[in-house]
């Protein structure tokens, strides 16, 4: 199973470390950098796909031992306490009304 990595990267002369994860819509894989507030990660991935503004988003991830190769919704209350620790996340995208709820992201 791939770890979490943390890489050192130099911007503008200041040293920082980055999370990167990888992100997956359908059969398309993207490296995204990971941030602590949820939808900041989500802006990033949809700019990342192509994906619009008023689209509906859902992350949810497989990789996890806890998972046990199941893919499990990433809940909006759960992302604060797992974004260090995803190495992949899996995106659902649709249109506005195909899945309101807790667990996503416009």
């Amino acid at each position: 199973m791939f770890q979490w990595q943390s890489f050192a990267i130099k911007l503008n002369d200041v040293s920082c470390a980055l999370q990167i994860i990888i992100t997956c819509v359908k059969h398309w894989r993207a490296y995204s950098i990971a941030d602590e507030l949820e939808q900041e990660t989500v802006l990033r991935i949809k700019d990342a796909f192509g994906i619009k503004a008023g689209n509906t988003v859902v992350l949810s991830s497989s990789s996890l031992d806890v998972c046990k190769g199941n893919e499990v919704v990433i809940d909006n209350s759960a992302y604060p306490f797992l974004w260090t620790v995803l190495d992949e996340v899996n995106v659902i995208a649709g249109e506005t009304n195909d899945r309101e709820g807790a667990n996503s992201f416009k």
